[in-house]
């Protein structure tokens, strides 16, 4: 072996020998950083807030990786611990869930059922609203422009809102948008209800004052003059 052919073959050496040490540097490094952050765990987190008393459907819980060191000791780990419950409070979107954070939904007393109905941004007071809250359910009805004449009615006065879905997509709100709004109304009640809601041209909340007391009194339905 020539001085030059002893000399590349010792740069082949060196430069390889460099290599191992940066990769066993970058090891060490990984290695350190590992038993820092120690083991992971899965928790789940939510997509989007939630308002009390709503369920949380899976399609808004997303799971993350984190160090169990850094996770909540109450973190819920399976969607399946999400089922059947509501939201205790306002949950923020990005909120790891918790133990207690969920609890079983309202119950309904005998004399009560539970309805649902569907309301855009517009008409359902999109964000205005909350579980507790009461408000009147107004509906309105088209005339036939012969017999009978345009009219808006309040259907049930002061409802109470037992719980707010979440906001989904919708072709036919305003803004693409709208959110079930349930809430515990008598049989009867839920029949005007329905009856509006399949039959009247739309639907609308009104919320009533906070510490609004006695009874209600439903107004008498509205129609422009002829």
């Amino acid at each position: 072996m020539n001085p030059r052919q002893r000399q590349g073959f010792l740069l082949v050496v060196i430069a390889a020998a460099g290599l191992v040490g940066v990769f066993l540097l970058i090891a060490s490094y990984v290695s350190n950083v590992s038993r820092e952050v120690g083991p992971m765990t899965k928790v789940l987190v939510l997509t989007q807030s939630v308002q009390p008393n709503a369920s949380v459907p899976s399609t808004i819980l997303t799971e993350k990786s984190v160090p169990v060191k850094w996770a909540p000791p109450t973190a819920l780990t399976d969607p399946l611990q999400t089922t059947a419950l509501v939201a205790a409070t306002v949950l923020p979107a990005g909120h790891y869930l918790q133990q207690g954070d969920l609890k079983a939904p309202p119950t309904l007393t005998p004399e009560r059922v539970e309805i649902g109905i569907y309301f855009d941004p517009e008409t359902g007071l999109l964000g205005q609203i909350a579980a507790g809250d009461l408000v009147d359910i107004i509906a309105t009805y088209a005339g036939d422009h012969q017999t009978t004449r345009n009219s808006a009615q309040v259907v049930v006065p002061s409802v109470k809102v037992l719980s707010i879905g979440p906001v989904t997509s919708s072709a036919g709100s305003t803004g693409g948008l709208s959110q079930a709004v349930y809430f515990s109304l008598t049989p009867q009640d839920s029949l005007k209800v329905s009856y509006a809601q399949s039959f009247g041209h739309q639907l609308r909340l009104a919320l009533v004052a906070p510490g609004t007391s006695g009874s209600p009194v439903t107004p008498h339905p509205y129609q422009p003059l002829p």
